[in-house]
């Protein structure tokens, strides 16, 4: 099908002269709100004044992309309570055992395949009615990087507490989190917290923790400081579960741990004994938290993620301080974020480059146009960005990377398989029906105008009047292997086809 479609896209924008078209890229409510191209480094709140662009631009930004049910949703609730219900969202058992019983067969689970850890989550990100939490995670498992290439058959159960660790650790306290990431199972096995023992000192969780997860490289700590602190890491094993040999579980064994005083960044850490081991991993990361930058490390990358790149260091410096105030609480700081009048200034509404997750999970959800997950997964891994597989410790790239020419095509790609999997979208029961806007006369079909607008505000891509022009006699024309025609619109007889190909074109955009 898109075979024809993109024959007749060719051959229609080339008639019509297409060019490259852009893409989108403190106070209470009675203060007056500064101007978006002034508020880039303002953290008042900002006043209950939201346009459709601001809401539009917070729902690109926390929930993959754009759908109409959260622009309702949004709009009877009010801005600010909206980001207040989508932050304090609870997770949803029920929905938590259908992605599981949907996904990975009861007699798999105790030994899932590295495949269906990858579309469980997947499936979670397309269907989940909490696209915040799922953001978040992908967020913090990019941060917190593991990924199962070092578990086998008898480990891989441990990922799916890894991924509820990082939905739930995410809404938290950043404290605890550092410390429930420290002790995770895959994190031990991913950076050989099980072979770090008294008198065999492995390195590599002390390092990253200061390197990747508090204070950024080099920053504030020595190689010294790297080796005491690895002393303090000592204890954990895996071990045969003695109720099934074929399984690992995770043991704490005080006799493995280096019971000796530690000296970190000059401070003494008091060698403990027994039970009381463990909480040395408590000490180093109090020590951290207490006497390093953390607050500013983890502020700024957030930032960079969902608002722009570069902040000013008042920016940083003022969130840091609020984000040490409330102990580390995280939720207190996306909401400070996201209701600020920086967040929905000119300068956050410029481009930040959508990840391959972001692009096809944000496409989906947005036109409901489902996949199957391994697909999906093919499509993510020809475009570099496989969930639950990083590259390395660092996580991925992040930004300009994504536009590399064959990066570039493999979004089309992924993107071009979802708009032709009609047959297993019908099975499903999507209608692009329910796809298109209500005509403004509520008893006839939306005109071709109206669908356009539509849909390029659902996908987020700005029209200059020209695009729009252009796109609708894309719409109102067909092709006979020769030349253009005119052929306008039917929504009873077009609908399948010139929707879809509308769709392919405005996400190239």
């Amino acid at each position: 099908m898109l075979t024809r479609i993109r024959t007749l896209l060719a051959v229609t924008l080339v008639t019509v002269g297409l060019a490259a078209c852009g893409g989108g890229g403190g106070g209470g409510g009675s203060v007056a709100a500064t101007p978006p191209d002034l508020a880039f480094n303002s953290l008042r709140q900002k006043p209950d004044t939201f346009s459709d662009d601001d809401l539009r631009h917070l729902l690109k930004r926390t929930q993959f992309g754009i759908t109409q049910a959260a622009l309702d949703r949004a709009r009877q609730r009010g801005v600010k309570r909206y980001i207040d219900d989508m932050i304090d969202a609870s997770m949803d058992p029920a929905f938590e055992q259908l992605a599981l019983d949907t996904n990975v067969p009861a007699e798999d689970r105790m030994k899932p395949s590295r495949e269906q850890l990858e579309r469980w989550w997947l499936w979670v990100m397309m269907n989940s009615n909490q696209p915040f939490r799922e953001c978040m995670a992908m967020f913090w498992h990019d941060h917190f990087a593991t990924g199962t290439s070092v578990l086998d058959e008898s480990e891989r159960r441990w990922y799916f507490d890894h991924v509820n660790l990082l939905r739930t650790g995410s809404f938290g306290n950043f404290r605890q989190m550092l410390f429930d990431v420290s002790v995770d199972n895959t994190m031990l096995d991913w950076l050989d917290g099980f072979r770090s023992r008294d008198g065999a000192i492995n390195e590599n969780f002390a390092r990253e923790l200061w390197e990747l997860f508090t204070l950024g490289e080099g920053n504030g700590y020595t190689q010294e400081d790297i080796e005491e602190a690895a002393r303090c890491f000592t204890g954990f094993d895996d071990q045969d579960d003695p109720m099934d040999d074929s399984l690992r579980v995770v043991v704490y064994d005080p006799e493995r741990h280096d019971e000796g005083d530690k000296t970190i960044f000059g401070t003494t850490i008091v060698g403990r004994t027994g039970a009381d081991a463990i909480n040395e991993y408590w000490d180093v990361i109090d020590l951290t938290l207490q006497t390093k930058p953390v607050a500013e490390f983890i502020v700024k990358k957030l930032w960079e993620y969902f608002v722009y790149l570069d902040p000013p260091q008042e920016v940083i410096d003022d969130l840091a301080a609020s984000f040490r105030g409330s102990n580390y609480n995280l939720k207190a700081l996306y909401r400070r974020i996201f209701k600020s009048e920086a967040f929905y200034s000119t300068r956050a509404k410029e481009g930040i480059v959508k990840s391959p997750v972001d692009y096809s999970v944000g496409f989906i959800r947005s036109t409901g146009l489902q996949i199957e997950p391994s697909r999906l997964e093919d499509g993510l891994t020809a475009s570099g960005q496989r969930p639950t597989r990083p590259p390395n410790v660092a996580g991925w790239e992040q930004n300009s990377l994504w536009l590399s020419a064959q990066y570039a095509v493999e979004r089309a790609n992924s993107i071009q398989d979802c708009i032709e999997r009609r047959s297993f979208q019908e099975e499903l029961g999507v209608d692009l029906a329910d796809l298109l806007p209500e005509g403004i006369d509520q008893n006839t079909p939306p005109t071709v105008d109206e669908i356009v607008d539509y849909l390029a505000g659902l996908l987020d891509v700005d029209l200059t009047p020209e695009d729009r022009n252009r796109f609708i006699t894309y719409m109102n024309t067909d092709f006979d292997g020769e030349v253009v025609f005119d052929d306008p619109f039917d929504i009873a007889e077009h609908i399948d086809e010139r929707v879809r190909g509308l769709l392919y074109i405005l996400t190239q955009h």
